[in-house]
């Protein structure tokens, strides 16, 4: 196969760096292992086609469609941080936690907090709990959770059955996971479209692509070359057309950018740490930032694993609801073992829930 280092032109004046296959060649191979797993959700699909087609989309409609930053809202049963004036995005049937109400918790109901409240809550709600739940913390905006005194606190205090958290500290185990930071809540009008637009393309005209990105969240992004921005229409269809695209950290090590190639069937390359952010799994190709800067400067195939495919179901909210509620349906047929045995492991039964697609 003969390749040649060409440049996608933005406009007159932008260059980005691609390693592109030579017209005499044919495209990059089929696409196709990149719909692993979305059979499973060929209802989802067609629901989405179904709202596109009768004018229905809405950023409210995405919310609850896409993962996304507030995804936790949608799925928890107590919300502490912020009150629901305080929060741009919530479900109308949202309950928010305190001191007056904690003792309506059930076994195994799901907290969401915010990572801004942690603290607080590890203060004042924490030790009140009287029943084991499922804890989520988010966080649309910083600060992100540090490890520390309090994360040691909620990691081992008996009341917290399990714990997902955005931008997770801890490498995954029994009783702790990552889960995803999503789609910006902004960018989901666009992106559905252009998630629908490339769902019939089975091939990739680039093999690396290199796109805009804010210099001033992470100190790597400066040593990249700068791309201006594009409009969001040429953005989503450059990385659609991508096999790999280059998506750094930014204030926080998971980004936006990482969901919106998954979803679009290309695989982020990223700097992040592997162990913490293993539930990317296969859809994720992670490097050290000397490897991407040698990718990006001087792209060579033989640094890129080509049989990778991502599942585009990955940002799907219907994958990660079905996840949380294995976890949540682990815990109760735990808890009854427990009961009847007196000597069952939960983590034996985490292990055997049959994660969906690529998640492990």
């Amino acid at each position: 196969m003969r390749l040649t280092l060409s440049f996608f032109s933005c406009s007159a004046l932008t260059l980005i760096f691609i390693l592109m296959h030579d017209s005499s060649c044919h495209l990059l191979g089929d696409d196709s292992h990149s719909e692993a797993g979305l059979e499973h959700h060929a209802v989802s699909i067609k629901k989405l086609r179904k709202a596109s087609r009768d004018g229905l989309l809405t950023k409210s409609w995405l919310l609850e469609y896409f993962i996304n930053p507030f995804t936790p809202l949608f799925i928890c049963d107590y919300h502490f941080g912020a009150t629901k004036r305080g929060l741009p995005s919530v479900p109308m049937n949202l309950n928010i936690l305190n001191l007056s109400n904690i003792h309506q918790l059930h076994e195994n109901d799901i907290v969401c907090c915010e990572t801004v409240a942690f603290e607080s809550f590890v203060s004042s709600i924490l030790t009140k709990i009287e029943v084991p739940v499922i804890l989520f913390t988010y966080r649309f905006l910083l600060p992100q959770i540090k490890r520390g005194a309090a994360t040691e606190a909620v990691r081992t205090h008996p009341m917290i059955r399990f714990w997902f958290s955005q931008n997770p500290v801890y490498k995954a185990d029994s009783r702790y996971s990552g889960f995803p930071y999503g789609i910006l809540e902004d960018n989901l009008l666009e992106y559905a479209s252009a998630f629908l637009r490339s769902w019939n393309e089975r091939n990739k005209t680039f093999l690396l692509t290199n796109v805009p990105l804010n210099k001033n969240t992470h100190r790597f992004r400066r040593e990249l070359p700068s791309i201006p921005r594009m409009p969001s229409s040429q953005y989503y269809d450059l990385i659609a057309a991508s096999k790999y695209v280059v998506s750094p950290a930014g204030d926080r090590p998971d980004t936006y950018r990482h969901y919106e190639c998954i979803g679009l069937g290309s695989i982020p390359i990223a700097n992040i740490n592997e162990t913490l952010y293993s539930f990317f799994g296969k859809n994720m190709m992670f490097m050290s930032e000397s490897d991407i800067l040698q990718s990006v400067i001087s792209p060579s195939v033989g640094m890129l694993n080509s049989k990778v495919y991502v599942d585009r179901s990955f940002v799907l909210s219907d994958t990660w609801v079905s996840r949380v509620m294995m976890v949540k349906n682990a815990q109760l047929h735990a808890t009854k073992a427990s009961r009847d045995s007196g000597n069952y492991k939960l983590s034996r039964l985490i292990q055997l829930v049959p994660w969906h697609g690529s998640l492990h």
